[in-house]
């Protein structure tokens, strides 16, 4: 029965999100994706953010570092970049002019010609703002009516990353990513990698994540804002639980991180394999366009069917401790084993 329930989990966690209509993404066919997949190698992401709550979008600066794989040439190379305003650009440290950054940029695709590529340490700097997002999909923003205080949280499967950042977006084309967030000194800010201790200047914090193990671009985590945040312990896995302040009391912490801890027990066994990253963090927010999504080490949960304002029935918990186990399996099938495409 062990094995047989296994395999039930293993299924479900294979099973992708329900997705929400798409928000002004643009489109990649396999094909694309798939010469792409021949043309790239050596990939890396240093992306930098500002959340500023007087703002309603966000300012970014990428780094993409990346080289060709060896016979490989430019063609139909390009970056996705959608619904954003770039400020400036640089590959291979030559500065676009106004000009020729309309021409290279159509509001979704940033192009790159052969001949301006080099074999190895092609380099590509974008800075950019673009504002957030309503339905979820991409960098959304709330608004809690209750208290007025602001919360941020991403989506991203299964092409929204390149709403937020520019990036080759597709899963097979995994990479590190470095994270830097500059947010008000009153947000905690969350993502894949344990942050380092923030430092503090005039009203804001800057949070700096190192680079993250090579991950899918659909499965970086984001958020930021006043969470509540509940810790706990798996083993060698520091946990935490994170809400926002005005569900505080609806919230049964203790529940939520045993299931937690529970899940990573029973993976790790089952696939006889630790754990594969440094902290898992749960993050329950409002306005989830899917139940949850397993954004890697940061599972994002929404708040319908999850925080209960009164004593449910049990299938209610049971459902809930299904969610959570279902998101943490895909932290190895999923995040650290990805299929190259969506089909």
């Amino acid at each position: 029965m062990k094995k047989l329930a296994a395999c039930s989990v293993i299924a479900a966690a294979l099973t992708c999100a329900v997705l929400a209509p798409p928000a002004r993404a643009a489109s990649l066919t396999q094909a694309e994706a798939e010469l792409r997949a021949r043309q790239l190698a050596g990939l890396a992401y240093k992306l930098e953010l500002s959340l500023d709550p007087a703002q309603e979008e966000f300012a970014g600066t990428t780094t993409i570092s990346f080289d060709l794989k060896p016979g490989a040439d430019g063609r139909g190379l390009f970056v996705e970049l959608a619904g954003a305003t770039i400020r400036t650009l640089q590959l291979n440290g030559v500065a676009q002019t106004p000009a020729q950054l309309r021409a290279r940029y159509d509001g979704e695709r940033i192009t790159l010609s052969p001949g301006e590529l080099l074999p190895r340490g092609n380099r590509l700097v974008i800075a950019y703002s673009r504002p957030y997002v309503r339905n979820g999909n991409g960098l959304h923003r709330f608004k809690d009516v209750a208290d007025g205080k602001l919360y941020h949280f991403n989506h991203f499967e299964a092409y929204y990353a390149h709403l937020v950042f520019p990036c080759f977006d597709q899963p097979d084309l995994k990479a590190p990513i470095e994270l830097t967030v500059q947010a008000p000194k009153d947000w905690e800010v969350i993502s894949s990698s344990p942050a380092e201790r923030p430092s503090e200047r005039a009203g804001t914090r800057r949070w700096h994540f190192p680079p993250t193990p090579a991950l899918s671009t659909y499965v970086l985590t984001l958020a930021a804002g006043p969470f509540k945040i509940w810790s706990g312990q798996a083993g060698r896995t520091p946990l935490r639980l994170l809400a926002r302040q005005s569900v505080v009391s609806y919230v049964e912490p203790e529940l939520w991180l045993k299931v937690a801890a529970q899940a990573l027990q029973f993976f790790e066994a089952e696939f006889s394999l630790p754990y594969p990253y440094k902290k898992l963090d749960l993050i329950v927010v409002p306005d989830f366009p899917a139940g949850a999504t397993e954004n890697l080490a940061g599972i994002t949960i929404g708040e319908r069917g999850t925080v209960f304002r009164s004593k449910q029935p049990p299938a209610a918990y049971v459902q809930r401790a299904a969610i959570i186990t279902h998101e943490i399996a895909h932290m190895w099938f999923g995040d650290l084993v990805t299929m190259k495409w969506w089909n």
